[in-house]
């Protein structure tokens, strides 16, 4: 754990010493001068019976001599003798003050090093070479400086550790400083195995939790298992909640986790795989099996505001009462989250999720959250599959929550209503007062109460959907509104009513429904048969919205998650079909200058020019006129293309240039025409075209 900023020399002079060192020194030649090199610090103190000379400090950077400081501010200098040390691979030479204890705490610039960890290794430390590696992380750890790396051999790494700072909870590795702790071979030949209390079993005060990280650290390619924190019931007046949070690991300050397995993980109440806090992030990584134990538990991940959760893996998870899988009030990025008991997903208010894949969690017990997700921030772009809750198996979206671009499939809500009160229900979504959601498709999605499809309660909003194919035991197979105040609007469900407020009852003729292929098929009634809604700029696979999908000339936004490509349809006029420009170009098919430049993108692909880089467009590079009527221009140019010069002395009608008729493009980017004008004036003008 040590800290790059604690790094410092400290110089010491006292008044009168003896002439043997103090304990633990070393006497060196030259003169009464002794070293002593304690943790992260080398101590050099003096005897007054050497000539004084001026202060210097200097650095010998392994291959360079750097100064590298000056006497503290406010110190006095009086008389002081030279000293010399090597200390960690550096060449220190200060002439120390007399009568003064003076104390230099520069962040020296030092080269970063790579520390060994290896159980077996024959030496255990200094941990420079895999011979004297450090049998355990956490002493490598400590001896390490921020830029420097921690290489970690195969291996079940399950002694050693240290607390949590400012806490009771002891971790198999703890990490305070920007450093990068990194396997050799990976997850799955390098284990951090954290402990359950001896007395328990399992949750209780001499547990440990696998990983503690810190300041901006990274930690990279281990599997993380067996990690255990206090119990709920250890509460104090402060609560000291970090001793309960995370089983696998606590994510602080910036830390990185990547490449890693963290599974079978337990806490006593949040995250007992990772808790994400104060900007950390976890990439890249497998959360699997972990147990969160308590009244307010969160089973896989507790990702709190400003931290991100990116392309993971969320599986099996277990929480006693709340979340199985993730907990979000940060960023949820392209994850697959799948088989969590007690629901997959939690969105809070400044939550986002973004393109991820739901499917198979199941909440079998608690009627407020959904069995994919429970929405009260934003779920954009994902896909709900065979979820199952009380009510809501897709999802519940709660009051200021979206849905949007969701594909919600096969999904069932398992509650059963009795009485005439209609309150449960929702396979696909049930969406609270206030809950909204726009341009989502929602399939064969089943209810043992009502709403098959989507339950509606007054206050919320419906938008620019599809409800089709969806089966209620009760009432409402593909949609149900609990009252009259819910917006529905530009839907496609056979339970509304035709023609009003732009819904449709058609069936929306899917490519292929029975194979998953929810797009839309040519002759669907959905096409463009929606409202354009700013905040829906691109649909499930981030294909743009509002196309002109069924190429009258206007652009209208489609029903459902998916939008339809025209074959012919050009939808910003710049003389690319949108089907070209998305999957060849990769311009904008809503924009007609992508990049900005001068030239639109068809004029780009036309000259050869990257429509995508501001930089690259087809223009007169330079012109120069020697005077005595030769001209030259400098053109970008492309081996693909071919280029004419024409002149003009009116700049109204144009004739082409002797000579300078299609020519072929050079290679190297640029080519350079000379001209010779025998008029007294001319212009000239370049053009560019396919051979």
């Amino acid at each position: 754990m040590g800290n790059f900023a604690s790094r410092s020399v400290t110089t010491s002079f006292a008044s009168s010493w003896g002439l043997e060192p103090p304990g633990g020194a070393v006497r060196t030649a030259g003169h009464d001068r002794w070293c002593h090199e304690s943790g992260d610090r080398l101590s050099t103190i003096s005897s007054p019976h050497a000539p004084p000379l001026s202060y210097d400090v200097f650095r010998l950077d392994r291959t360079r001599t750097t100064p590298c400081g000056s006497p503290a501010a406010g110190a006095t200098e009086t008389r002081g003798i030279a000293h010399e040390a090597t200390w960690h691979g550096c060449h220190l030479r200060a002439a120390l003050p007399l009568a003064l204890l003076l104390q230099i705490s520069a962040a020296l610039p030092l080269p970063s090093a790579t520390l060994y960890v290896w159980t077996n290794s024959p030496s255990d430390g200094p941990g420079t070479n895999w011979t004297s590696a450090f049998h355990t992380i956490q002493a490598a750890v400590d001896a390490a400086f921020d830029g420097d790396t921690v290489l970690v051999t195969n291996g079940y790494y399950d002694t050693g550790g240290a607390l949590t700072p400012g806490y009771g909870l002891s971790n198999r590795v703890c990490v305070t400083n920007a450093i990068v702790l990194r396997s050799v071979n990976g997850p799955d030949t390098t284990l951090i195995m954290g402990a359950a209390d001896p007395a328990t079993g399992g949750l209780g005060s001499n547990a440990v939790r696998c990983a503690y990280v810190a300041g901006a650290a990274t930690v990279s390619g281990f599997t993380l298992t067996n990690g255990h924190t206090w119990p709920e019931s250890m509460q104090f007046p402060d609560t000291k909640a970090p001793n309960r949070l995370a089983g696998g690991a606590f994510l602080s300050d910036g830390a990185l986790v990547t490449n890693c397995v963290l599974a079978v993980n337990r806490c006593g109440e949040v995250g007992a795989g990772a808790y994400l806090t104060n900007g950390a992030r976890a990439a890249n990584s497998s959360l699997i099996g972990n147990r969160a134990e308590g009244r307010g538990s969160i089973g896989g991940a507790y990702c709190s505001v400003g931290c991100s959760i990116d392309d993971c893996l969320v599986a099996s998870n277990y929480a006693f009462v709340a979340i199985g899988g993730v907990y979000c009030q940060g960023r949820l990025n392209r994850c697959t989250i799948t088989e969590n008991n007690a629901g997959g997903l939690y969105i809070a208010p400044l939550g986002v999720a973004n393109h991820c894949n739901i499917s198979r969690n199941a909440n079998p017990t608690a009627s407020r959250f959904g069995g994919g997700a429970t929405i009260a921030g934003v779920l954009e772009g994902s896909i709900l599959i065979g979820n199952t809750s009380k009510s809501g198996g897709g999802a519940i979206c709660r009051a200021g929550g979206m849905m949007r671009n969701c594909q919600v499939v096969s999904n069932h809500s398992s509650e059963v209503n009795f009485g005439s009160v209609k309150s449960n229900g929702g396979g696909g979504a049930y969406c609270e007062a206030g809950a909204t959601l726009l341009n989502c498709t929602l399939v064969a999605n089943t209810s043992m109460g009502t709403g098959g499809g989507t339950y509606a309660k007054d206050g919320s909003t419906q938008i620019n959907c599809v409800a089709y194919g969806n089966l209620a035991q009760e009432t409402g197979s593909n949609m149900f509104t609990q009252g009259s105040a819910a917006a529905i609007l530009n839907t496609c469900s056979p339970d509304l009513a035709h023609g009003v407020d732009g819904n449709i009852t058609n069936a929306p003729l899917f490519a292929d429904s029975a194979g998953g292929d929810f797009r839309l098929l040519p002759d669907s009634p959905c096409i463009d048969a929606g409202t354009n809604i700013q905040d829906v700029a691109a649909d499930l696979n981030g294909i743009p919205r509002p196309l002109d999908g069924d190429n009258d000339g206007t652009a209208v936004a489609d029903m459902g998650c998916h939008e339809y490509i025209h074959p012919g349809a050009d939808s910003d006029r710049d003389d690319l079909i949108d089907a070209d420009e998305i999957d060849i170009h990769r311009t904008d098919p809503l924009n007609p200058n992508s990049d900005g430049d001068p030239q639109s993108d068809g004029r780009e692909v036309v000259a050869d020019t990257d429509p995508n880089d501001r930089g690259s467009f087809f223009h007169i590079l330079a012109f120069d006129a020697d005077g005595g009527g030769l001209c030259t221009l400098t053109l970008p140019c492309s081996t693909a293309r071919v280029y004419s010069v024409e002149w003009s002395d009116d700049l109204l009608g144009w004739s082409p240039v002797a000579g300078m008729i299609d020519l072929p493009g050079e290679a190297g980017g640029l080519m350079s025409l000379s001209i010779s004008n025998a008029a007294e004036r001319a212009f000239f003008r370049a053009t560019v075209g396919m051979p």
